[in-house]
């Protein structure tokens, strides 16, 4: 490419990276000897170049839910766009140190870290040691790092105050597990529903879930083995409120004609279960979307301010809350 172009590889390569210090003449001779020749530019070869792996890693706790896998595809789509594989790490649990340490800047340029699994001390290790990284429905309180949250309190709100708005006086929540972020602020935003309209907190209408399908359908079994169960039952995820259409079901009950229900998410099998869920949608694609832009930027701009970015919700009406024909 140096000889067709007749300039210096050193020159050729300033323009491969894109370099300012190349005269627009100069540029344009060397891009067409590259369109003349056929040339490509490995990853590998680019990466070496600017001493960068481009890899990110994606580490999730369960990468087979329903949730995490659309955000993987938003990650996974927008990182094709920059040239950039993922790997993705499922922690199903705990994060050993010396698994988490072998992801580290040797194997990426940087982590989205959307689990509740990695504990504190690897974000604080993270942030100490200037590894580029972002979270995903997460804070730190004590640092200032780069997060994308969704608006789960609002989501929350907007969910319960339709079931009470549509004549349910006890409505029950079913949340997810202890440690959650997600879970504690749909709970607040439960609590304050209540509140603001005038009903008591009953802890006899809380039930801890998991997340998981089968969780949903103990917790709503617990809720329905009470001698005055409730007639509305908000659930902090799909996969929970798809498990507690089928315990509702499992009684010979219906919903939503004996219990209204309503989820969070608007996971792609919402629509489609029996009845068709009503539900909070957060924008799950855009998490990975988001997530990989803010990293990249991160990656090329180490110095750049902390951004916090609070994506809103909306609620989808379907039959499962009775609204719906």
């Amino acid at each position: 490419m140096a000889e067709r172009a007749r300039v210096s590889i050193a020159t050729v390569s300033r323009v491969l990276n894109n370099s300012a210090n190349v005269s627009e003449e100069t540029k344009a001779r060397v891009l067409r000897a590259i369109e003349e020749l056929g040339y490509q530019p490995s990853a590998s070869a680019r990466g070496l170049a600017l001493n960068k792996t481009e890899i990110i890693a994606l580490i999730f706790p369960d990468i087979s839910g329903p949730f995490y896998s659309e955000v993987i595809r938003g990650v996974e789509s927008e990182a094709s766009q920059h040239d950039y594989n993922v790997l993705i790490y499922g922690t199903y649990g705990k994060t050993g140190r010396d698994k988490f340490l072998r992801l580290l800047p040797t194997k990426v340029d940087g982590l989205i870290l959307m689990t509740r699994s990695v504990e504190d001390e690897y974000i604080f290790y993270l942030h100490r040691r200037r590894i580029p990284f972002v979270l995903l429905d997460r804070e730190i309180g004590e640092i200032k790092v780069d997060c994308i949250l969704s608006n789960n309190v609002e989501g929350a709100y907007k969910a319960v105050e339709h079931l009470l708005q549509h004549g349910h006086e006890q409505v029950a929540f079913i949340s997810g597990p202890a440690d959650s972020p997600d879970s504690n602020a749909r709970f607040e935003g439960y609590r304050q529903a209540l509140q603001d309209h005038g009903l008591p907190l009953l802890s006899q209408l809380v039930e801890r879930g998991n997340f998981l399908q089968p969780g949903g359908f103990q917790a709503m079994s617990r809720l329905l083995d009470r001698p005055d169960p409730p007639s509305a039952v908000f659930v902090a995820n799909d996969e929970m409120a798809i498990g507690a259409i089928e315990a509702v079901r499992g009684r010979g009950l219906s919903a939503p004609d004996d219990v209204a229900i309503i989820g969070f998410d608007d996971i792609q099998m919402a629509p489609y279960i029996h009845p068709p869920l009503t539900t909070v949608r957060q924008p799950i694609r855009e998490f990975g979307v988001l997530a990989v832009q803010m990293l990249l930027r991160r990656i090329n701009d180490p110095e750049s301010a902390a951004e916090t970015v609070v994506l809103p919700t909306q609620l989808i009406i379907r039959r499962s809350c009775g609204c719906a024909p």
